[in-house]
């Protein structure tokens, strides 16, 4: 079951006689390709025009987080997305929001290679992993 975007926080029993406050964050990445290349444009009748080509492509990536109970959202654009960038975005995602005893911070994430790869240093944050290929349970598609 996944977090209600109505509430704060979510109450989790993580050991007996004990209560945790489960704060939760969605965690996506995406691609975006352009090619910057006029595809119409206005010419003289009978003249042949010429379509300037810069021989590239534009490409990013984006990394973001959101946390649905109050629409916290961290994010960066990125050459491309690997274990590294990854990891950069969780040292990014520790000093954005650090620990808080008592609270439980969850990244519900998606079953990409790199999310599980296990040299990763997860801070105090913990993966919530989704089903696979439902990325429609991941609260940050709203943003995308």
């Amino acid at each position: 079951r996944y977090p209600a975007t109505s509430k704060k926080h979510r109450q989790v029993n993580c050991m007996p006689g004990s209560l945790y406050v489960a704060v939760y964050m969605a965690v996506y990445s995406m691609g975006v390709e352009a090619d910057h290349r006029p595809r119409r444009r206005w010419v003289e009748p009978g003249s042949k025009p010429t379509v300037p080509y810069r021989g590239s492509h534009v490409s990013r990536n984006i990394i973001g987080a959101v946390r649905p109970a109050d629409g916290a959202f961290s994010s960066l654009v990125l050459e491309h997305c690997n274990t590294d960038v990854f990891q950069v975005f969780l040292d990014t995602l520790a000093q954005e929001y650090p620990h808080k005893e008592g609270i439980r911070q969850i990244l519900i994430i998606d079953n990409a290679s790199w999310h599980k790869t296990k040299s990763l240093c997860w801070h105090h944050f913990e993966a919530q992993y989704l089903p696979p290929y439902s990325p429609d349970f991941n609260p940050i598609e709203r943003f995308w």
